[in-house]
């Protein structure tokens, strides 16, 4: 309703919810990209890293499935680790959460 503020309103919500979960996956995605250039020798000036991202991201393109690029620049298989770290969940918290909610860990 175009009366109504934004605010106030939720019609946007509706049947979006794995849009939302794409945006997410796409931050996880990133952050494990962005390892490659952390853990360059010039960070994200990188020259060499820059030039693997360019080669077997942007090159490839569409002509290859987009997980076998990732997985090319990478080096190795996609992890969730990176995002898990950016958003503040470290191994202490996965290991609370594995055990569950009534579980005491030392």
């Amino acid at each position: 309703d175009p009366s109504t503020t934004f605010v106030s309103y939720f019609g946007h919500l509706n049947g979006y919810d794995a849009g939302y979960y794409g945006y997410a996956w796409a931050d996880a995605i990133a952050a494990d990209m962005a390892t490659v250039f952390e853990n360059a020798k010039d960070g994200y000036l990188d020259k060499q890293a820059g030039m693997k991202l360019r080669r077997e991201i942007y090159e490839p393109g569409d002509s290859r499935d987009v997980n076998e690029s990732i997985e090319k620049f990478l080096g190795r298989k996609q992890s969730i680790e990176p995002f898990l770290k950016k958003i503040g969940i470290g191994a202490q918290d996965k290991k609370k959460a594995a055990a569950g909610p009534l579980q005491e860990t030392g």
